[in-house]
């Protein structure tokens, strides 16, 4: 069952990344005013799996977990934990992007991804079991 969930939550991710590169919208001056910002909050086993998913992709043994991906230039992350089984995902891929994480408590997953140039995130977790997804996407002139 869990491996069915983390399909689906790689399937949703994947869509999302593929609305993320779709061409100009006609109205991108308009509505979307060249960019957007989308944030995801699975609950139950979405949220676990989106926490165990994150888990798997982390480079840093320890506690709490935090995992940097920067394709770019002039890219910065910050990330604070305090607690226990807390994880970080932040995949940044443009230029001068910025994302400041913070998690307060336990067992919290947290995923930001940023695609384009001049996203600015600052995501702040508080409480036990929470689970976040946000996408940030601009298109060039």
């Amino acid at each position: 069952m869990l491996r069915k969930s983390i399909f689906s939550l790689t399937a949703a991710a994947a869509a999302g990344m593929t609305l993320m590169a779709a061409p100009e919208p006609a109205m991108a001056e308009g509505f979307f005013k060249r960019s957007f910002s989308i944030t995801v909050t699975p609950k139950g086993k979405q949220a676990e799996a989106l926490r165990q998913a994150l888990l798997a992709k982390s480079l840093v043994n320890g506690k709490n977990r935090a995992t940097v991906e920067q394709n770019g230039v002039d890219n910065s992350a910050g990330i604070a934990q305090r607690g226990s089984g807390n994880v970080v995902g932040v995949f940044q891929k443009g230029n001068n992007n910025s994302a400041i994480a913070t998690q307060t408590g336990n067992n919290n997953a947290l995923a930001v991804v940023q695609i384009g140039n001049g996203k600015k995130a600052n995501v702040n977790q508080t409480g036990n079991g929470k689970s976040q997804i946000v996408f940030q996407s601009s298109w060039a002139k």
